[in-house]
C-alpha cells in the first residue's frame, strides 16, 4: 500500500469513530442524554404521584376523623335530650311549690303580707 492509501484509511477510520451511529442515525451521546432524560422523567413522575397519593391519604384520614366526631356529637346530643326529658318532671312549677310547702313550710304570701313600693320620680 502506498502512503496515500494508508492516510485515506486512517482518516476514514477516524471519521467512522467520530460519527459512530446506530442504525437509526442517533449518536451515542444523544442516546445517553435521551436515556437520562427519560429516567429523570420517570423518577419525577413517580415522586409527584407519591406526593399526590400521600395528600389523598391525609384527606381520607381527616374525613374519617370528621365522620367519627360527627357521630360522637350526634350521640352526645341524643344523650343530652334524654337527660332533659328525664329532668322535665322535676322542673314543673307545681311540683316545686308542693315540695316547698311540705318540706319547708313555705306558702304563697297573703294579701296583708304584700307591700307595694311607689317609684320616686
Amino acid at each position: 500500500m502506498n502512503t496515500a492509501q494508508v492516510e485515506y484509511i486512517g482518516l476514514s477510520n477516524e471519521r467512522i469513530l467520530e460519527n459512530k451511529t446506530k442504525a437509526d442515525g442517533i449518536t451515542r451521546k444523544s442516546s445517553l442524554y435521551k436515556n437520562i432524560s427519560l429516567i429523570l422523567f420517570v423518577v419525577l413522575t413517580t415522586v409527584f404521584s407519591v406526593i399526590i397519593l400521600y395528600g389523598y391519604l391525609n384527606i381520607a384520614k381527616q374525613n374519617r376523623k370528621i365522620n367519627t366526631l360527627n357521630s360522637e356529637i350526634l350521640s352526645l346530643k341524643t344523650e343530652r335530650d334524654n337527660y332533659n326529658i328525664k329532668l322535665e318532671p322535676y322542673k314543673s312549677v307545681d311540683r316545686i311549690a308542693k315540695l316547698a310547702k311540705l318540706n319547708y313550710n313555705m306558702d304563697f304570701p297573703k294579701k296583708d303580707q304584700i307591700k307595694y313600693l311607689d317609684k320616686l320620680k
